[in-house]
C-alpha cells in the first residue's frame, strides 16, 4: 500500500507532489516482483470510514493502522517540506505484521526541471532496500481481498475487580474484590475475535451468608473498535465490546459450607488506552449472570488494569 505524501508546509505551489512522489514507487516496486500494489482506493475509503486526516498519515502507528485495515503487508508512505527553491522529501516503509518502521530514505532537491530525476532516483533507492530488507511474499503471511489468515493481533489484560451484587441477591452479599485476565486475538479472518477469560473474586456477606469466593472461566467473541486520535498520552484507543459464556464455581460460606458449580453468562465492554504502541491502561465493565436452579445471581463488575499487544 502506497499512501500520498504530506505536504507539510501545505505549499500551495508544490502540492504537485504529493501525488507524484507516490507514484514514481509503483513502477520501481512492481519490476522486483516482490509486491503487489493495493490500489489507493482502498486507503482512501478507510481514511474517510476512520475520520483520519491526510497530515495523520506520515505517522506510522497510523500506517500500521491502515495496513491492518486493508490487510497490507507494508505501507510506504512519506512527507515534503517545500521552502522554494528546495524540497526535502522523506519516505518510509513499514512492516505492519511486525509493526515496525522497516527503513527510511530522504533526499533534498531542487525544484526545477530536474526535480522528477531527483523524486525517480529516491523511488530506486527506496525500491532496491525495501526488496533486500523485507521478507518476499513467499515468506510473508499475505493477507488478499478476503481478510484470510491463522491468527494475530493478541492483547493480553490483568485487571483488579470490584463487583456488587444487584437485585434480590444484595440483601445477603456486599462489595467484591478479587483479579482477572483475559485474551482476544483475530482468528482466519479480521472480523472474528474469539475472548477468552478466567477471574476470581471474593464477597463478604451481609445477613446469613459469611462470605462467597467464586472462580470462572469463559470464551465468547469480542470486536475492537480502533480510534486512532492522539491526545496527551494517549496514542491510541481500542473499545472491545464482548459476549461470553462459561461456568463458574466456588463456595458459599454459612452455617456450613456449600459448593457450587453452575453456568454463567458476560457481557461488557474493555477500553484500552494506549500509551505506547503495546501498552496500555485498561478499563472494564461486566455484567455477568450466574444461573442456579432457584435464582439468578447478578454481578456488575468494574476492573482497572493493563493491556499487552504482541
Amino acid at each position: 500500500m502506497i499512501l500520498d505524501f504530506v505536504n507539510r508546509q501545505k505549499n500551495v505551489n508544490a502540492e504537485y507532489l504529493s501525488v507524484t512522489i507516490a507514484e514514481a514507487l509503483i513502477d520501481p516496486l512492481k519490476k522486483t516482483r516482490k509486491f503487489e500494489i493495493l490500489p489507493r482506493s482502498t486507503a482512501d475509503k478507510i481514511l474517510k470510514e476512520r475520520n483520519i486526516s491526510k497530515e495523520q498519515t506520515f505517522s506510522e502507528e497510523t500506517a500500521i493502522q491502515i495496513g491492518e485495515a486493508t490487510g497490507a503487508d507494508v505501507v510506504v508512505m512519506g512527507s515534503f517540506v517545500a521552502v522554494e527553491p528546495t524540497v526535502q522529501i522523506q519516505a518510509k516503509a513499514v512492516d505492519v505484521a511486525e509493526k515496525r518502521l522497516a527503513l527510511s530514505k530522504s533526499r533534498t532537491a531542487k525544484l526545477d526541471a530536474k526535480i522528477f530525476d531527483n523524486i525517480n532516483a529516491l523511488a530506486d533507492d527506496m525500491t532496491q532496500e525495501m526488496a533486500e530488507k523485507l521478507p518476499p511474499l513467499t515468506q510473508r503471511v499475505v493477507y488478499q481481498d478476503s481478510g484470510l489468515f491463522i491468527a494475530k493481533d493478541f492483547i493480553f489484560h490483568g485487571m483488579a475487580n470490584a463487583a456488587v451484587t444487584w437485585g434480590f441477591e444484595s440483601k445477603f452479599l456486599a462489595l467484591g474484590l478479587g483479579g482477572s485476565f483475559n485474551t482476544s486475538f483475530k482468528f482466519l479472518h479480521r472480523f472474528v475475535q474469539p475472548y477468552f477469560a478466567t477471574s476470581f473474586a471474593l464477597t463478604t456477606g451481609k445477613t446469613q451468608i459469611d462470605k462467597m469466593s467464586a472462580f470462572d472461566f469463559s470464551g465468547g467473541l469480542t470486536y475492537a473498535f480502533i480510534i486512532p486520535k492522539k491526545w496527551g498520552w494517549v496514542q491510541e484507543t481500542q473499545i472491545r465490546p464482548y459476549v461470553a459464556g462459561g461456568a463458574a464455581a466456588g463456595t458459599i460460606k454459612t452455617s456450613y459450607d456449600i459448593n457450587y458449580m453452575v453456568p454463567a453468562v458476560s457481557g461488557g465492554f474493555i477500553t484500552d488506552f494506549f500509551v505506547h504502541k503495546n501498552l496500555s491502561i485498561a478499563v472494564q465493565i461486566q455484567q455477568q449472570f450466574l444461573f442456579d436452579a432457584d435464582t439468578t445471581l447478578k454481578l456488575l463488575s468494574v476492573g482497572l488494569g493493563a493491556g499487552y499487544r504482541i
